[in-house]
Order: structure tokens, then C-alpha cells, then sequence
């Protein structure tokens, strides 16, 4: 054996990452579509508030899925807490009333808010098991060089 060579095992959750990349995808045709029909209800019903909870939205997802990115396959537990916490909140609430508490609802509304949330939801678990791991192993790293150091 070596004596130069570490063998350290990658974290980055592979599932994870998976639904992060589809996210991206979605996330674009989500306000897209979204965007349109809200839209056309300030035109013709005057409701204002879809399209400013959507505008926020926008304005918070590229930051949500650049810390998810990042916080994964560069193994940093800040990122990772960070990306859960805007996932939580104010995505899973701005998604929620997108999808069914506006006062008027088109048909693609609440199909796109129920994919949108099913994509956070199991996003925030896996997320969780993901920094639950890091953590462990950084703890254990950790204490491992206090160890040596004492020696």
C-alpha cells in the first residue's frame, strides 16, 4: 500500500442529483406555463397576487437548485441546509398555493403544482438523508484527527 493515497468515499447522493437535474427541466416549464396562465388572469379576472407569488418564486428557485447542486456533489453541508430550508420554506408554500389556494384556478394549475410538490417533497427526504450522512461522516472524520493530534 501506498503511503500517499487516501481513500475517500463520495457522498453525493446520486438520487438526489437526479431529481435535482429533472428539477431544472421542470422548473423551467413550470413557470412557463404557470407564468402564462397567470397571465391571461390578470388580463381577463384581474388577479394579481398568482403572478407576484410567481415572480418571488422564480426569483428564489435558481438559488434553491444552485445550493442543492452544490451542496451535493461538493460534499458542503451549509449549501445542502440551505437549499433544505428554501425548499421548506417559501417554495412549499408558494407551491402549494399555486396549486390550490388561488382564487381562480385553470386545469393546469393544480396538475403542475401536484408534480412540483411531489418534486420538492421527496426532494426535502432525500435532501435530509443526504446531510444526515455528511454530517456523520464529518463527525467521524473530525474526531478521528483529534485523535491523531493527541497522539
Amino acid at each position: 500500500m501506498r503511503s500517499g493515497i487516501h481513500y475517500k468515499p463520495s457522498l453525493a447522493d446520486l438520487k438526489l442529483q437526479i431529481l435535482l437535474y429533472y428539477n431544472v427541466i421542470f422548473s423551467i416549464m413550470f413557470a412557463v406555463l404557470i407564468g402564462s396562465c397567470s397571465v391571461q388572469k390578470v388580463q381577463y379576472y384581474e388577479k394579481k397576487v398568482s403572478i407576484s407569488v410567481l415572480s418571488i418564486w422564480a426569483a428564489i428557485e435558481p438559488f434553491r437548485l444552485y445550493y442543492g447542486f452544490s451542496g451535493n456533489l461538493k460534499e458542503r453541508v451549509p449549501d445542502l441546509a440551505a437549499y433544505l430550508l428554501i425548499s421548506v420554506f417559501p417554495q412549499l408554500p408558494f407551491v402549494i398555493y399555486l396549486a390550490f389556494v388561488q382564487p381562480v384556478l385553470f386545469p393546469i394549475d393544480p396538475i403542475m403544482g401536484s408534480l412540483m410538490f411531489i418534486f420538492l417533497v421527496v426532494q426535502v427526504f432525500i435532501g435530509l438523508q443526504t446531510i444526515q450522512k455528511m454530517i456523520r461522516f464529518q463527525t467521524v472524520q473530525f474526531l478521528r484527527l483529534c485523535e491523531e493530534a493527541e497522539r
